[in-house]
């Protein structure tokens, strides 16, 4: 028999003795199905069942772009979250920005997680150096390192956070949003193409509302 190994189950906390080599013990991973709580399971309600899905994009030199069917998305996070043994089918509010045009690509969501409501933005954009994944803990203010796609080591965690903050108000072709967070993706910001999404800035009603891209060109977004 090997030596005896003391190992701590993430889960529950418990001290477990465990035999070292083939038959460790280790934790079953549970899970759970958490529901999100309000405000944040009412996010996006201003694109829910819109008359009209396509967001038009625009900038000051003229340039113009559309995201079509627009509209927000409920249920089940599509990809479950893990933590701690434990994995996270999560109720979430979701919205999917597909440009006609330049090649954009963004998921938005707010999910319900361990510590409570996660913001995450999933950028696929055509003319990124990598897909980036920024998360962001509602209630706590912590923000994680951003994950990008690098090949073939697969998702890797970047040295630099996000910077996160929210704004009292954002006025955007004439209408006012309050509040909006505004989302630095140190990636992007860093080592993006020209075009790269540099900075989001998100209303937790309507959506996406304006991009700045790296080189500074900026869209406006309708996101009513």
């Amino acid at each position: 028999m090997g030596a005896l190994l003391t190992s701590t189950c993430l889960r529950t906390g418990l001290l477990l003795l465990v035999a070292a080599g083939p038959g460790c013990r280790h934790c079953r991973e549970e899970t759970v199905t958490p529901n999100l709580a309000p405000p944040y399971d009412g996010w996006f309600r201003g694109r829910a069942g819109s008359a009209n899905p396509t967001v038009a994009a625009t900038t000051a030199a003229g340039l113009t772009d559309s995201y079509p069917n627009t509209t927000t998305v409920g249920g089940t996070y599509p990809d479950p979250l893990s933590y701690n043994c434990t994995q996270y089918h999560s109720e979430s509010r979701n919205l999917n920005y597909a440009a006609a045009l330049y090649g954009y690509s963004f998921r938005i969501s707010v999910v319900q997680y361990h510590e409570g409501p996660l913001l995450l933005v999933s950028d696929y954009s055509r003319g990124n150096p990598a897909t980036t994944w920024l998360r962001y803990h509602l209630s706590t203010g912590k923000a994680e390192p951003i994950r990008y796609s690098n090949m073939p080591a697969g998702v890797v965690p970047d040295s630099l956070k996000p910077d996160v903050r929210q704004l009292p108000s954002l006025t955007v072709n004439g209408y006012t949003y309050a509040p909006v967070w505004r989302l630095t993706n140190p990636y992007l910001a860093s080592r993006g193409a020209p075009s790269s999404a540099a900075v989001l800035y998100l209303s937790p009603e309507y959506g996406l509302v304006r991009f700045e891209q790296r080189d500074g060109t900026v869209w406006n977004l309708e996101g009513r």
